[in-house]
């Protein structure tokens, strides 16, 4: 990797650097291993390696700290567009294939990376939770406007009705995996009031969000495999579901206006934030429906 070979260097220049003051005991060593001038020059620089990294070895792991803060790790989602080739353009077959494999990767980005970070407790919640989904979501709009171009480029003569219907099914996809970025970004931003105020979610208030987000995991899950596979059943499982979802929302509001009828202070305090918790995790259901009503050609 790139950190890799700027410590290579830094280990090669460091010892030119020591060797400077010995430069004339060094050729003389070197001079006294073979009479022969290549093997002199090979041997020297055998030397100069073995002398050097028996010299550098106690320092390794501290070069190796400073190289990390020099230079960090790039992104693991790096903005690259991986399956969309412009060659295939004319091949609609293969080109909606990639176009698949590409929303199978946005797909991926948010079940394991953005929906893993978005739920966890305070006390494990990473400090920089709403920049890194920011991240994360900004690869997901480039590969949405990727994915748009790409359709939108491909020679419609060469089209036939069927694969016109797939190409919308694709874009209605990608726009819905675009828009389950954005809630869950809003979601952080909820997250981040809850920590400046110090104030934690009553444990049933926490325990009923997370019931539901995982109601909600499991159907943007069975969703997307049900468009991996073309499974049609699946999907009408996804959107038969739905409603199920909506009485769980409901069931959330009414409990939480129980606890405030209580007079749970924490309740009080956290009641702005929770109902929209609530109201992202319905969008998000929301599009998991949309998704499955896709594969089904349902748009």
């Amino acid at each position: 990797m790139l950190g890799g070979g700027y410590f290579t260097l830094t280990f090669k220049l460091a010892g030119v650097l020591l060797f400077l003051p010995f430069l004339g005991l060094y050729a003389g060593l070197s001079r006294l291993t073979s009479t022969d001038v290549a093997r002199q020059v090979a041997n020297g620089h055998t030397l100069f390696n073995i002398i050097n990294m028996l010299v550098f070895i106690p320092f390794t792991p501290m070069v190796g700290r400073l190289m990390e803060r020099l230079l960090p790790d790039a992104p693991e989602e790096e903005k690259v567009a991986k399956y969309l080739d412009t060659s295939l353009l004319n091949v609609p077959e293969l080109a909606l294939a990639g176009v698949t494999r590409e929303l199978l990767r946005m797909a991926g980005i948010i079940r394991e990376e953005m929906f893993p970070r978005v739920m966890r407790p305070l006390a494990e919640r990473e400090v920089d939770l709403l920049e890194k989904l920011r991240h994360l979501d900004g690869t997901l709009d480039y590969l949405y406007k990727a994915i748009a171009r790409y359709l939108a480029n491909m020679n419609h003569d060469n089209l036939s009705e069927e694969q016109m219907v797939a190409q919308t099914r694709l874009l209605y996809i990608a726009n819905d995996l675009e828009h389950i970025g954005d809630v869950t970004v809003e979601m952080a931003r909820q997250w981040r009031k809850i920590e400046t105020s110090g104030i934690e979610f009553s444990p049933e208030g926490q325990a009923e969000l997370q019931e539901m987000f995982t109601r909600v995991k499991e159907n943007f899950t069975s969703a997307i495999q049900a468009f991996a596979s073309d499974d049609q059943a699946l999907a009408a499982r996804v959107i038969r579901g739905h409603p199920e979802i909506l009485r769980l929302e409901k069931n959330l509001r009414y409990s939480h206006f129980q606890r405030l009828q209580r007079e749970n202070r924490l309740s009080l305090e956290t009641t702005s934030v929770h109902m929209e918790l609530i109201n992202h995790l319905l969008r998000l259901n929301i599009h998991n429906v949309s998704i499955a009503q896709a594969v089904m050609g349902i748009i």
